[in-house]
């Protein structure tokens, strides 16, 4: 019910209401709260007035008749509003008192909070107040709150928080008091008047907010207003707007026992929870650089064990820890570049137009103006000039398939190559619009070419067109069109060059503590004398194991107990040249799924040292054997706690052996029959496969389509060119549907092995990439009701053989009758008679 009642929720709940309510947002309400905030000084008779409310326990006062009778205003069916009645009415409550129960008494009123239902029941019950104070101020014009646009906004509401602005006049600020108090006779909600607020314009005289909170009993609000947990700042932000945040991560530090946390341990909690805690404040607000920097440095303080009094070395600046572990990094991102990313997020949603937020900014900023061209204001607010400082990045990343032809014809992304306007002169009207050059809709050559030359026009008139939709706006990165943070950081982030060792030192095998050590190693930011002594520090030098000095190639290499540990892993393992780590790969390159053997170097360097520092700091003698014998034991414990799995140990068998480690390799292997069928009476079975040789590579197609009996209708084959697997797949299928229409062959049953291509064909998003093939894909499965299937690879040897034989011919071909012939023949023959094939899969232990 409750994934019903969401379906529908949104065509009943006014856009003021953000809250529970699918496809909205918090952000949009705070955005519009700052948008406004910022117009609260703007010059009218009367002044604006903003009112803060606080409802007093708003889901225990919802009164169930209200609930019902506006449920039955909204269309409800009386079937709907008596399920629900039975399930909102059926609470009972009991009382302990001195720990024993004493009866039970039927509930009232009010909604049971954690009911998945009960915030969509709310919401209902609230529209109430949205009607009618939206009748209120239609009713009396003068009541609007002036913001120099001609779209009135009377409140905001998330829940049961609810800002309401209006002009600051005695007579309007009584009406909507007496509204109010209405509301509360009427619904049985209540308002805490203590701790309610308003926040009157500079022009309001003081006499007047004297007069003002006699009328409401509101208290004056302090500056910056709260609203949604986030400061409405008006002005200049400063540091003390953000200490709340900063003062909450401190906080976090309380709770944990920082003495006993590793590096692994406190790279996991900045990603998983310091990170975090800012996101919701950049989602809305652009703090300063200078809050920024102070945040990340209590990041940094705490990765490097130097919070409070305790100073100590941070051996890699942040910038550089600050990168994709690929690239070098720990993974960690800048919120400087998160914050961008979320300014495009903003920007992406307010080129979608479907919040009353967005539609509110582009009525105040833009007019008739193209946002991407726009010129910013002088008496701009914060956010618009935060949402411009990121256009330009989020303009690139968006494109756009054309509908009805409302988007930009100048300005817009809806070519590959870019907007027209960077690669042609504008010529007429700038802000024309993509519809002034259909006809019909399809291209007009003849308008097309008063403005662009003739090949830029011919190129024009290959962009498809769905003249009965509606426009679509993609965010290009993704695969499905839909805007994604990553992907808009992935943009906006500046890229260093991968290093191979970074797969490796992140294997999966080891522990995150190992792997962070590992990735000082790599880099040599570990506090061994020979380092210390670079960067200053003086101090005596002494091996922990011997006389010599302790330098980075003795400690981890040249001493005793060290090649004692080399020598003995490298002879188990077969690496003679055991000091250099490639020497360790099973092959040309590290393996993405970890191998037993290639973490070999890494956990010698790691128990190297730990028994130095066991040695410095404990007293304890470093020796070779008992290093050997910890990272036997750590290869054991992986194995018995699933962390290292048979698989592996591949190629290190007897290594594992010669440990006393018992290493199974099993290989699980699934046996299916796979049949190719034939289609019903009257229909016709197009199957489909594309090749890429490379991925992306050169790619082929093959497609043939089959009658009732099995016998071949026709078959088509050809090149594609530079491209990817997902390409070839599409470009089949879309080949062999036109085939069908061109020979009048329906209705016809699609079927292809690539579950991703029938997914994308699905799905309601569409990839930039291939915007072209999939719109024509869909409209040709629309148009004639395609029927559209997956079948294993097995059970598609005729469309694979005519895709792998592609490559044989020059171009395209199709063929029918006497051309079939063959090893094609055959196996078409064996799918008319109905014989299975076999499919086998294997999966190590």
């Amino acid at each position: 019910m409750a994934q019903r009642m969401a379906s529908v929720i949104g065509k009943v709940i006014s856009p003021a209401q953000s809250g529970f309510v699918p496809g909205r947002l918090i952000s949009d309400n705070i955005l519009m709260a700052q948008e406004l905030d910022h117009k609260l000084n703007y010059h009218t008779r009367g002044g604006n007035l903003i009112l803060k409310l606080d409802m007093a326990k708003a889901y225990d006062r919802v009164q169930w008749g209200v609930l019902f009778r506006v449920m039955a205003a909204f269309g409800f069916s009386e079937s709907v509003i008596a399920f629900i009645r039975r399930c909102v009415t059926s609470s009972w409550f009991s009382v302990l008192v001195n720990g024993q129960l004493s009866g039970f008494f039927r509930s009232q009123r009010g909604l049971r909070q954690g009911d998945p239902i009960s915030p969509f029941l709310f919401i209902l019950a609230a529209e109430l107040f949205s009607r009618g104070l939206e009748a209120l101020f239609a009713a009396y014009p003068g009541m609007a709150y002036a913001t120099g646009c001609d779209m009135r906004v009377s409140h905001l509401a998330y829940a049961d928080d609810v800002v309401i602005f209006l002009n600051g006049s005695l007579d309007c600020v009584r009406r909507g008091k007496s509204f109010l108090d209405r509301y509360e006779a009427q619904t049985g909600q209540a308002i805490n008047a203590g701790k309610s607020s308003f926040f009157p314009s500079r022009y309001i005289s003081d006499r007047r907010r004297q007069q003002i909170a006699a009328v409401t009993g509101f208290g004056l609000g302090e500056r910056p207003m709260l609203y949604l947990g986030v400061p409405i700042i008006s002005g200049n932000k400063r540091t003390v707007h953000f200490a709340p945040l900063l003062a909450k991560i401190q906080r976090k530090f309380q709770g944990w026992n920082l003495s006993r946390l590793s590096h692994g341990g406190r790279l996991m909690l900045i990603q998983s929870v310091l990170s975090s805690l800012p996101v919701y404040l950049l989602q809305v607000i652009q703090p300063p650089l200078e809050v920024l920097k102070k945040l990340e440095g209590v990041f940094a303080s705490f990765f490097w064990s130097s919070v409070g009094h305790d100073r100590k070395v941070h051996w890699v600046a942040w910038k550089d820890i600050c990168r994709p572990k690929q690239e070098g990094g720990l993974g960690i991102r800048r919120l400087s570049e998160v914050g961008a990313a979320l300014s495009m997020k903003v920007w992406f949603r307010f080129r979608e137009q479907s919040t009353q937020w967005a539609r509110f900014l582009r009525r105040s900023y833009c007019g008739m103006v193209d946002p991407g061209v726009v010129t910013l204001r002088s008496n701009a607010s914060p956010s618009w000039r935060r949402m411009i400082q990121t256009r330009a990045v989020a303009e690139r990343q968006i494109g756009w398939i054309i509908g009805q032809g409302h988007l930009s014809f100048w300005h817009d992304r809806w070519m590959e190559r870019g907007p027209l306007s960077e690669w042609c002169t504008v010529q007429g009207p700038p802000d024309v619009r993509v519809g002034r050059f259909l006809a019909d809709g399809s291209w007009s050559q003849e308008i097309l070419q008063r403005v662009l030359p003739s090949s830029v026009a011919e190129e024009v008139t290959e962009v498809q067109l769905r003249p009965e939709e509606e426009d679509v706006m993609l965010w290009r990165p993704t695969r499905d069109g839909r805007f994604t943070t990553r992907s808009a950081w992935e943009a906006y982030r500046t890229t260093h060059q991968r290093e191979d060792v970074a797969i490796v030192t992140w294997s999966r095998l080891l522990l995150p503590t190992i792997s962070v050590f590992i990735w000082r190693f790599f880099r040599r930011r570990l506090p061994v004398d020979e380092i210390l002594q670079k960067r200053g520090v003086c101090l005596v030098s002494r091996c922990q194991c011997c006389a010599a000095v302790e330098s980075w190639e003795h400690l981890f290499y040249g001493s005793l107990v060290a090649g004692e540990v080399w020598g003995y892993f490298g002879h188990l393992f077969g690496v003679g040249s055991w000091r250099a780590m490639e020497s360790w790969r099973a092959g040309t390159a590290w393996s993405s799924t970890g191998l037993v053997r290639e973490i070999i170097p890494l956990l010698i360097c790691w128990f190297l040292w730990t028994a130095r520092n066991d040695s410095k700091h404990r007293g304890l003698r470093p020796e070779g054997q008992k290093i050997i014998r910890q990272i036997t034991q750590y290869l054991r414990v992986g194995m018995a706690s699933g962390i290292i799995k048979p698989r592996h140990w591949r190629g290190a068998i007897s290594a594992a052996q010669a440990m006393v480690i018992q290493v199974r390799i099993r290989t699980l292997h699934t046996i299916s029959v796979v049949h190719w069928r034939r289609p019903d009476d009257g229909w016709f079975k197009l199957n489909t496969d594309g090749s890429s040789r490379g991925n992306p590579g050169e790619s082929a197609y093959g497609a043939i389509v089959r009658d009732h009996s099995g016998q071949v209708v026709v078959a088509r084959q050809g090149v594609l060119g530079e491209g990817s697997n997902i390409r070839a797949e599409l470009m089949a299928i879309l080949r062999g549907l036109e085939l069908c229409v061109d020979r009048q062959l329906s209705p016809i049953w699609l079927e292809s092995d690539s579950l991703v291509a029938l997914h994308i064909i699905r799905s309601s998003g569409i990839s930039w990439e291939f915007r072209e093939e999939i719109l024509r894909i869909r409209r040709l499965v629309r148009q004639y009701g395609v029927r559209c299937t997956h079948i294993y690879r097995e059970g598609n040897k005729a469309a694979d053989f005519l895709a792998n034989q592609a490559y044989q011919v020059e171009g395209e071909r199709v063929m029918e009758g006497q051309e079939i012939v063959g090893l094609l023949l055959g196996i078409c023959r064996m799918d008319r008679l109905g014989l299975p094939y076999i499919r086998s899969s294997g999966k190590q232990g």
